[in-house]
């Protein structure tokens, strides 16, 4: 019976399928499926050498020992950003959600190895806008703000919430992760896109075909991340992974904010004075309540309605 269900089981989600899709992209055996940094390192070794490049090598002599200290020195760093959940019942919650949220990060600030071109020791982005940052401190030296702003721009880079610095390129000549991850999100694309042609032909082999291959890019997207953090990783950089984590905070934090302002210009200052209507925050979504400006702005709707709800919900989180 256990065998059965196993084999019933692989027959529904296709796993083994999935696994094996991985390991071919990463160059890696099969037993490796599970180890994201090595699937990772041999899609990107691939992805250089077609292009003519060629990426740093791990110590040779003593690798072992060396991934070992590693390991065993590895420094953590800050992580995503997660609220508290605000106490209470609630009815017709919506969930904004960021898509692709830290893929996107990276491909936006161009986050690489080779991109880094430095950390500000001071870094805050919002003390920095609103001009209480008189000096910025870059490797050991003093810029007032107004001439690190003109670095920026002149030198065109770009700075991550932990003051992480990175020189942004033109259109086809981004970082080496950066330009993996849009040919990645680039193949999902059109994979979603033939799955779905397919689906409505009702030509299901071809459907699950593409569908599982686009399950495969969805994986190696959202697994590179983690790896940057990861000192094993080929690619590895403390700072880059903290990049990206506490980018990803910023964003979400001022999503939460911009939700509550929302709110606060929708209602008015007396009914929502002291008031969170974010009920909670879970790395890149914010989830809150429709039922309020439901109430505010369309009196009519009738709140036992499901299709009246659902509809009239959509509009407030497409205003949102």
């Amino acid at each position: 019976n256990d065998v059965k269900i196993v084999v019933a089981l692989d027959k529904k989600l296709q796993f083994i399928d999935l696994a094996r899709g991985i390991c071919h992209t990463g160059h890696v055996s099969y037993e490796q499926f599970g180890t994201s940094s090595r699937y990772l390192e041999g899609a990107i070794l691939m992805y250089l050498r077609r292009k003519k490049r060629v990426a740093p090598n791990k110590p040779l002599e003593g690798r072992e020992e060396y991934e070992n200290q590693l390991e065993q020195n590895e420094e953590g760093f800050e992580g995503a950003y997660v609220k508290d959940p605000v106490p209470g019942r609630y009815d017709w919650v919506f969930d904004l959600d960021l898509t692709s949220m830290y893929p996107n990060i990276i491909i936006s600030l161009n986050i690489s190895p080779e991109t880094k071109v430095g950390k500000v020791e001071n870094w805050n982005a919002e003390e920095f806008v609103r001009g209480n940052l008189p000096n910025v401190y870059l490797s050991g030296q003093s810029y007032p703000s107004k001439d690190f702003q003109q670095l920026l721009i002149e030198n065109n880079f770009s700075i991550a919430s932990n003051g992480a610095m990175y020189k942004q390129s033109e259109k086809g000549e981004e970082g080496t992760i950066p330009s993996i991850l849009i040919k990645w999100f680039n193949e999902r694309k059109e994979m979603r896109k033939l799955a779905k042609k397919y689906a409505d032909e009702k030509d299901w082999e071809q459907y699950e075909f593409y569908d599982q291959r686009q399950k495969i890019q969805k994986i190696l997207l959202n697994s590179i991340y983690g790896c940057l953090g990861l000192p094993v990783f080929r690619f590895y950089d403390k700072d880059n992974a903290e990049a990206v984590t506490l980018s990803g905070v910023s964003i979400i934090q001022t999503a939460n904010k911009a939700i509550n302002q929302y709110y606060k210009n929708v209602l008015g200052e007396q009914d929502t004075q002291g008031k969170d209507f974010v009920i909670y925050v879970d790395t890149d979504s914010c989830f809150a309540s429709a039922l309020p400006i439901i109430k505010k702005t369309m009196p009519d709707i009738d709140l036992n309605d499901e299709k009246q709800m659902t509809d009239a919900i959509l509009k407030v989180t497409a205003e949102a």
